[in-house]
């Protein structure tokens, strides 16, 4: 880290940071907070901080790198910058209470970093004693679920909503004092509570989502565990998480105790067709493929399984169109493309040996008009 800071001193002699550079955000002490030392983030919060930090939102924009921090001394830094900001700390909870009722500025991804931390009990803990419980209520349990934490999930199930219920009754900590013993202060919500209930609905749906998303099985089987009934439209949060690299969740939704999955109002809307496409397209299994189109009614596209999937799903899918009187023609060069771009050889390989490929012909033809097609592009700009 000192030769990253070496560097950045020495940029930022040559080159004077500019605020409106930034976006009114303070990116750049924003990474000395997470990243460095209480006696960097001192030494530069006047000169890399002017212009940035007059909203409440850039001062919480900091407050949480400094609260996500590996460090050991990240506490510290939270703790100096409240103290920092005095007055201005005041207004903060309830400043913060209206900005995330309205969805603004804060990100899932933001309380997704201090949830990274072996000990972010402690940190949410903090940040909820100084006025941040809104956002803890609408962002944790969806960052729970993001990064895929068991133990982060338990917790927002079994002690943040007594963490919120402490932090809504008691004043927030403007001036010091309490710190996190007085955070962690508080018991359980009564079990019969209807409001209790609805807020953790709310929580279990929100991590569902997210984990189903980011393909996190161990959250989904948690969840279930603990009596969640996962519906249609975490299917739909599958095909919609593009960041996951495979179809685990899918999997898991569709084929492990598949009875448990509830049926809802928006089971229409499930597109089993484009569940299949997207799976295929991301290496499902054989049992998979073949659950989506023999029990769902998915339609089969060779193309997106030879982008995926293996030899063996690929002669099932041959297979089966020809079963159903729909025996694949050649894949067109586009989608041919799309299987040689995807560096799965072996299915290419596949395809040419079984005639399913365009010829070579056909392919130097393709590239050449598509090169054309750029060049006139090019030429008319």
């Amino acid at each position: 880290m000192s030769g990253r800071l070496e560097l950045m001193q020495r940029l930022a002699v040559r080159y004077p940071l500019d605020w409106k550079e930034q976006h009114d955000t303070p990116s750049v002490l924003a990474q000395m907070a997470s990243r460095c030392p209480l006696a960097v983030l001192q030494q530069y919060y006047e000169p890399w901080g002017t212009g940035l930090l007059k909203t409440v939102e850039q001062k919480q924009y900091l407050l949480l790198a400094a609260a996500a921090s590996p460090m050991p001394d990240w506490a510290k830094k939270c703790e100096w910058l409240w103290a920092r900001w005095d007055m201005a700390a005041a207004a903060f909870g309830t400043h913060n209470a209206e900005s995330c009722r309205r969805g603004r500025r804060i990100s899932d991804w933001e309380i997704a970093g201090v949830m990274q931390n072996t000990d972010f009990p402690q940190r949410l803990q903090l940040l909820a004693s100084r006025g941040l419980g809104s956002c803890l209520e609408r962002h944790a349990p969806t960052a729970a679920g993001a990064i895929g934490s068991t133990a982060a999930v338990e917790f927002c199930l079994d002690q943040l909503p007594a963490l919120l219920q402490q932090q809504a009754l008691a004043p927030v900590a403007a001036a010091g004092g309490g710190g996190l013993a007085a955070a962690a202060a508080g018991g359980p919500l009564p079990a019969e509570d209807p409001a209790a209930q609805q807020q953790m609905n709310g929580f279990m749906a929100h991590i569902a989502t997210a984990a189903a998303e980011q393909g996190h099985v161990p959250v989904l089987r948690l969840l279930r565990g603990r009596g969640f009934m996962l519906q249609a439209r975490h299917l739909r949060a599958v095909l919609e998480g593009r960041q996951q690299k495979s179809p685990d969740s899918l999997r898991y939704l569709l084929l492990e105790d598949p009875a448990d999955l509830a049926p809802g109002a928006d089971d229409a809307a499930a597109d089993w067709s484009t569940l299949f496409r997207d799976a295929a397209i991301r290496g499902a299994d054989l049992p998979l493929l073949r659950h989506l189109h023999e029990k769902l009614g998915a339609a089969i596209e060779l193309g997106s399984v030879a982008r995926g999937g293996s030899e063996e799903a690929l002669s099932w899918a041959v297979a089966a169109l020809e079963a159903a009187g729909k025996a694949p023609e050649p894949l067109p060069c586009s989608e041919f493309e799309d299987v040689l771009s995807s560096r799965n050889w072996a299915a290419a390989d596949w395809l040419v040996r079984q005639g399913l490929a365009p010829t070579t012909h056909e392919l130097f033809r393709h590239m050449s008009d598509r090169s054309r097609r750029g060049l006139i592009s090019i030429a008319n700009l």
